[in-house]
C-alpha cells in the first residue's frame, strides 16, 4: 500500500504511507477472504503508519477504555507541539477529572512508551499530589485492558492489539509525532523486497500471488492493483465498503489476466463526479 487511508471504520483511520506485507487466512490453505475481516490476518513487513487525534480519541473510547468498569474513560486525545495530550476521567473510588501531557517513545520490545511529562488533577498539579499520597498511575490504575500495561506513571500499549478486525502483525520500531499525527515505523528486519507495480500510480494497494476472494470473484494467483481515482489526494479506502467504492469506479482486465481496479475515494461517495 502507498498513501492510503485505511479506515478501520467509518471514523478511525490509519495514515499509511506505505506498506509492505502479507495477508492470509487464519485458517492455514484457505483463500484470503475480503469480505470477513475477522478470518485474516495483515503481517507488517514495513511500514509508515500515521494516527491523528481523532482516531486515538475513537480508539481510546471505543476498543481499549471500552469496560464498564475501566479505570479511565471520556478520553479525549490531541497532539499539540510534539506532545500528546489526554483528558478524561480517571476512576479511583470517585471520578476525577484529568489532563497529561505525554513524550512518546519506542521499547525495546516493539510497543509504545506515553511517559507524562505533566498531569493536572482537578486543575491541580498532579504530580504532587500523587507524591504526597504515595500513589502513582501504576497504583491507580489496577485494572487495564489486554495491550495496556502501567509502569510507574507511564502507559506502554501494543499498538497492533488495540486495533479493531482485521488482525494486524507486526514489529514497531520507532515512533515520533509529525505535526498533527503520532507516526509509527514498523520493521520485521526481513527486508523484502517491495512489489514490482503492474501501471505506475501515487496511491494504490496492489495485491500479488495466493488465493484472493472478493464479493464473487476468486482470483487464483492474484494479480490486482486496486488504483485511487483520484491521485491528489491519499486514497481514502474503507474494506467494509470497498464494493460501493468499486461500484463506483471501474476496473480492466490486462493481458496476462490480471486486473487493474480504479475506485472512488470512500469519502467522495455520493459526491458528483470531479469533487
Amino acid at each position: 500500500m502507498r498513501n492510503v487511508r485505511f479506515h478501520t471504520d467509518a471514523h478511525e483511520v490509519l495514515y499509511i504511507d506505505e506498506l509492505r506485507g502479507q495477508m492470509f487466512d487464519k485458517e492455514s490453505g484457505k483463500p484470503l477472504n475480503l469480505d470477513d475481516k475477522n478470518t485474516f490476518i495483515v503481517r507488517i513487513f514495513t511500514a509508515q503508519i500515521g494516527v491523528d487525534g481523532a482516531t486515538l480519541t475513537d480508539l481510546m473510547n471505543n476498543h481499549v477504555f471500552n469496560d464498564s468498569g475501566s479505570p479511565l474513560k471520556n478520553l479525549a486525545v490531541t497532539i499539540e507541539d510534539g506532545h500528546l495530550v489526554h483528558e478524561g476521567t480517571m476512576h479511583k473510588i470517585i471520578d476525577i477529572p484529568f489532563r497529561m501531557i505525554a513524550d512518546v517513545s519506542a521499547t525495546n520490545d516493539g510497543r509504545l512508551r506515553i511517559h507524562p511529562t505533566k498531569i493536572e488533577i482537578c486543575n491541580l498539579n498532579g504530580e504532587a499530589l500523587m507524591r504526597a499520597f504515595g500513589m502513582s498511575l501504576e497504583k491507580i490504575l489496577t485494572k487495564v485492558p489486554k495491550g495496556v500495561q502501567v509502569e510507574k506513571n507511564d502507559l506502554i500499549i501494543e499498538p497492533l492489539t488495540i486495533l479493531p478486525p482485521p488482525k494486524i502483525e507486526g514489529t514497531l520500531k520507532s515512533v515520533r509525532i509529525e505535526g498533527n499525527q503520532l507516526t509509527q515505523e514498523f520493521d520485521d528486519g526481513r527486508n523484502v523486497a517491495p512489489l514490482e507495480l503492474p501501471e505506475p500510480a501515487r496511491n494504490y494497494i496492489d495485491f500479488q500471488h495466493g488465493t484472493l476472494r472478493m464479493g464473487k470473484l476468486y482470483m487464483v494467483s492474484a494479480d490486482m492493483e486496486v488504483i485511487d481515482m483520484d491521485p491528489n489526494d491519499p486514497f481514502d479506502f474503507y474494506l467494509d465498503r470497498y464494493n460501493e467504492q468499486l461500484v463506483a469506479g471501474y476496473d480492466k482486465n490486462r493481458l496476462n489476466y490480471g486486473l487493474t481496479v480504479r475506485m472512488k475515494d470512500f469519502e467522495d461517495l455520493g459526491k458528483p463526479a470531479g469533487n
